[in-house]
């Protein structure tokens, strides 16, 4: 599988500086992760500080679909995936 993503958050944002470290500690074999090894640790990272989640911005893709989304025109050409 592939995932692709990107991140916007300011300079020595906990949560990101908290995922970091998480992944040195998984790597030392402190921690075992089930699941998308990034993907996971961002999850768990993320929930080591709920005071941030009112502040913060989570997008999340979804498939166009004509009845969700009647103003918004489909993309043209081949699907690759």
């Amino acid at each position: 599988a592939f995932f692709q993503a990107f991140i916007g958050c300011p300079p020595k944002y906990p949560v990101i500086e908290r995922y970091l470290k998480m992944f040195i500690e998984h790597y030392e074999g402190k921690h075992k992760v089930d699941g998308p090894l990034g993907v996971v640790l961002l999850r768990k990272a993320y929930d080591e500080f709920p005071m941030l989640m009112e502040k913060s911005v989570l997008w999340q893709e979804a498939k166009y679909d004509k009845e969700i989304y009647p103003d918004v025109e489909p993309t043209m050409g081949k699907r690759r995936a």
